[in-house]
C-alpha cells in the first residue's frame, strides 16, 4: 500500500501574563492535510485527514512562583480531529496532556497526571517519526510509541536539571486497581548532548496494558493489548545528520548554523566537520568577554572560502544572561521564555513541545 501527502499545519502561540510572577500561556497547533493511498482494498481513495505530521492540539499551561526558587507548574493539552471537531486519545477533553507539579532549578521537576513516558521524552527525538516524519514513518500499529500514540495515566513523572548536558528521568503508572500490577507501567530514560551530538536511550515496562479503563493505559487509548509490553532502545544523533535531511527536504535553500564562538574550537573533533562547513553557513555568536577566534584550527576541514564566510558572520553581541540551556530550563518548568528567544523559535519549541517534561 502506497500513501502519499499533502499536510498544511497552522500553529499559534502566545502568552497571557496574569501578574508578574505568574504565566499562563495559551498554545496549539492544526494540522490537516488531503491523504492518496494508491491501493485500499485494490482500490484507490482521497481523503481529509488531520494529525498525520503533528496532532491537532491546543492547551494551557502556566507556572507560579512560590518562592526561594521552586515553582508549581501545570499543564492541559487538548487533542482534536481536524476534519471532524471530535476529541482525540479516545474522546478525552485533555488527551494529550493534564498534570500539574512542582519545579526547581536545581533538583529538577515532579508531575502528577496524565503524561509521556520516558520513551517518548528521550527515545523518539533520535527517530524519524518521532522527530520530523510523524505517523507516516512510525512502525505497525506504533508498537515502540516513539509516535506518543498512547500517555500514562496515573503517572508520577521526575525529571532531572540539566548537568552539563546530561538528563535523566522516569515515571510510574499507577493501575488504580486492587490487582496492584495489573495495567501498572513504568519508564526510565536519559540523554547526554555535546556539541553537534546527541546520545539518548529508554526503558519501559507496561503490565496487562489496555486491559483496564482505569489502568496507566487505558484500553481505549491502547495500540494494543497484550499480557506485558518491553520496550527499550538508544540512538545517536549528529548534527550533520539534521543538516543532511534538511538539505535534502530543500536543495535549493539555504542553511545557517548558529554556534556559541566557545564551541568553535571544538568542531573539528565534531562527526564529519566538514560537511557541516560544506552544507550550512556558519554563524559564531561571540559574548563578552570577546577572544580572538581561532580560525586556524578550521584550516583542515574547512576550505579558505568557506573560512572567510564564516569570518563575515561573527555576531558580537552584548552580555546578556540567557544561554541555551537556560532556555531548556525555562521551558521545562513552564516560564516564559518571551524576548529571550526569536518569536519564530518560540513558537517552534511551543507547537512541538520541544524541553517540556
Amino acid at each position: 500500500m502506497k500513501k502519499n501527502m499533502i499536510a498544511l499545519a497552522v500553529t499559534a502561540a502566545f502568552a497571557l501574563p496574569v501578574f508578574a510572577q505568574t504565566s499562563i500561556t495559551l498554545y496549539g497547533v492544526i494540522d490537516e492535510g488531503i491523504n492518496y493511498t494508491s491501493n485500499a482494498g485494490d482500490k484507490s481513495a482521497y481523503q481529509l485527514e488531520s494529525g498525520y505530521a503533528q496532532g491537532s492540539r491546543w492547551g494551557l499551561k502556566g507556572s507560579e512562583d512560590l518562592g526561594s526558587g521552586l515553582k508549581a507548574i501545570f499543564d492541559l493539552e487538548n487533542g482534536f480531529d481536524a476534519s471532524t471537531g471530535a476529541f482525540g486519545q479516545g474522546g478525552r477533553m485533555f488527551g494529550r496532556q493534564a498534570f500539574v507539579g512542582l519545579t526547581a532549578a536545581n533538583y529538577g521537576t515532579v508531575t502528577l497526571g496524565r503524561q509521556y513516558d520516558s520513551v517518548v521524552d528521550y527515545l523518539a527525538q533520535a527517530t524519524a517519526n518521532g522527530n520530523w516524519g510523524g505517523y507516516l514513518l512510525s512502525h505497525p500499529y506504533d508498537n515502540d510509541n516513539t509516535d506518543n500514540s498512547f500517555r500514562v495515566n496515573n503517572t508520577i513523572k521526575y525529571a532531572s536539571p540539566d548537568f552539563a548536558g546530561l538528563q535523566f528521568g522516569g515515571t510510574y503508572s499507577f493501575s488504580n486497581d486492587t490487582n496492584f500490577a495489573n495495567n501498572r507501567q513504568y519508564s526510565l530514560g536519559g540523554q547526554y548532548t555535546s556539541g553537534g551530538l546527541l546520545v539518548t536511550g529508554a526503558y519501559l515496562q507496561a503490565d496487562n496494558p489496555g486491559l483496564t479503563t482505569s489502568g496507566s493505559i487505558a484500553t481505549d487509548d491502547a495500540n494494543f493489548i497484550s499480557e506485558r509490553l518491553r520496550i527499550f532502545g538508544g540512538g545517536v544523533n549528529y548534527t550533520v545528520d539534521t543538516l543532511a535531511h534538511f538539505r535534502r527536504e530543500e536543495p535549493d535553500g539555504e542553511l545557517f548554523f548558529l554556534m556559541g564562538a566557545d564551541m568553535l574550537h571544538d568542531l573539528p573533533h565534531w562527526r564529519q566537520p566538514a560537511k557541516v562547513c560544506e552544507w550550512a553557513t556558519l554563524v559564531v555568536v561571540c559574548r563578552p568577554p570577546v577572544a580572538e577566534l581561532d580560525f586556524e584550527s578550521l584550516t583542515r576541514i574547512a576550505s579558505v572560502e568557506q573560512i572567510d564566510r564564516i569570518r563575515r558572520h561573527q555576531v558580537e553581541m552584548p552580555q546578556v544572561d540567557i544561554s541555551s540551556t537556560e532556555i531548556r530550563r525555562r521551558v521545562a518548568e513552564g516560564l516564559s521564555i518571551r524576548y529571550q528567544t526569536p518569536r519564530a523559535v518560540e513558537k517552534y519549541i511551543e507547537t512541538h513541545g520541544l524541553y517540556r517534561p
